[in-house]
């Protein structure tokens, strides 16, 4: 039994060694096909990732240039419209016309438009404050250090005034010429970068006057033209008032008339069936007197 048993084994096993050879060669082809289709996919991502990034530039590229056209549209719009709007040739009608034609987002781009070149101004001036402040705190440390420096070159010289030879004392000054000269050229320089950013930094200034002045002058028009637009907006609703009440006066005076009309319609129609009736009893009399 045990050898029977046994045989048996024997010839499962072989058997069952080609379905897991099989089945082990089934995944290796499945993990074949999925590495490919991984890799695939991953030159697709690749590809789409380039794509992105190329659009990406166009993207920020025609933004930038829609920007600037914007603005120089925007400049235009508010030159043209105020040009218009404030020519004192023009009556006073045509202007209440054209105040009308102020949009809104026109007001809020200019506004804002201005407020990001004060802002990126007064950033400049910062920088500048900034540049120069460490500047200043450089020229002072310089003057400090040559300062130092020369107080320790008049007590060298000072103390060494018996002991030197005439070569040695040659020397020295040669010495402390040289670091003098190259302290006083550092600064000079440092002082002609301070100078040179005093001068940035009043022309910024200037700028952010002309800045805040031209806000000013364009605020000022636009509150003159919203409050021509309100008054303008004002003498409309009165003549809109005006012509409801003329509208209802009118339909007043329709509907009294038509009362009226009916009135002496019916009275007439009353006197014609009165008269009516008269001749009607003259006829009756007469005919009585006839046949008497």
């Amino acid at each position: 039994i045990s050898a029977a048993i046994i045989n048996e084994h024997l010839e499962v096993y072989p058997l069952i060694i080609n379905d897991q050879s099989q089945y082990i060669n089934h995944l290796e082809a499945e993990v074949k096909f999925c590495k490919e289709e991984l890799s695939e996919m991953k030159d697709q991502v690749r590809v789409v990732i380039l794509e992105n990034e190329d659009l990406h530039q166009k993207l920020k590229f025609l933004t930038a240039e829609y920007a600037l056209g914007e603005q120089a549209l925007l400049d235009t719009s508010v030159s043209f419209y105020f040009s218009c709007c404030f020519n004192q040739e023009q009556t006073k009608r045509h202007n209440y016309v054209l105040f009308f034609l102020l949009p809104s987002f026109l007001k809020e781009k200019l506004k804002l438009l201005y407020q990001d070149k004060v802002s990126i101004l007064d950033a400049q001036v910062q920088s500048l404050r900034k540049h120069l402040s460490e500047s200043q705190k450089t020229c002072e440390d310089l003057e400090a250090r040559l300062k130092h420096q020369k107080s320790l070159v008049s007590a060298t010289n000072s103390s060494r005034v018996g002991g030197l030879c005439l070569k040695c004392a040659q020397q020295e000054a040669i010495l402390a010429q040289t670091h003098s000269n190259v302290h006083m050229q550092a600064i000079e320089r440092v002082t002609k970068e301070r100078d040179d950013l005093m001068d940035a930094l009043v022309s910024v200034r200037q700028n952010v006057k002309e800045m805040q002045q031209r806000e000013s002058n364009a605020y000022e028009q636009v509150k003159q033209a919203v409050q021509m637009t309100e008054e303008a907006n004002l003498e409309k609703t009165k003549a809109l008032v005006q012509c409801e009440q003329l509208k209802s006066e009118m339909e007043r005076q329709k509907n009294r008339l038509e009362k009226e009309l009916a009135v002496q319609l019916n009275k007439r129609t009353e006197e014609k069936e009165a008269l009516r009736e008269e001749m009607k009893k003259e006829r009756e009399n007469l005919a009585a007197m006839v046949h008497i």
